[in-house]
């Protein structure tokens, strides 16, 4: 079993690029360690320290994070893309360890409610 020590040790030793820092919080499930990194300036980071997201910072195909395996130590590369396996992986992690940030996209309406009406026009 890998610890999440000598995990930490993997990324910033072969996948973190120049003028990036680890991130302190590491995701994990039975599987996996999710470990990711971002600016060291935190005013060029996706979301600044006023909590402005953007959105035009995130690069496709540039990677931001890793999962190491718990078992075997190997590495795979979580891409920005919502058609690889990796990334879902990693968001169920981060999910599961954030449920207050989840959006509530349930009716807000009773069952029983009539539709709105619309204006016509």
């Amino acid at each position: 079993m890998i610890t999440r020590e000598e995990a930490m040790r993997i990324v910033a030793g072969r996948f973190v690029p120049r003028g990036m820092v680890l991130d302190d919080e590491v995701l994990e499930d039975d599987d996996w360690y999710g470990i990711s990194w971002f600016e060291a300036d935190p005013w060029e980071r996706e979301t600044t320290p006023d909590g402005v997201y953007h959105p035009e910072r995130v690069v496709d195909g540039v990677p931001g994070s890793v999962l190491v395996s718990k078992h075997d130590g190997s590495v795979r590369v979580v891409y920005p893309s919502f058609f690889e396996e990796e990334l879902t992986i990693f968001y169920t992690m981060y999910n599961a360890a954030h449920p207050e940030e989840r959006e509530d996209h349930t009716d807000p309406l009773p069952d029983d409610a009539p539709p709105p009406i619309r204006p016509m026009g």
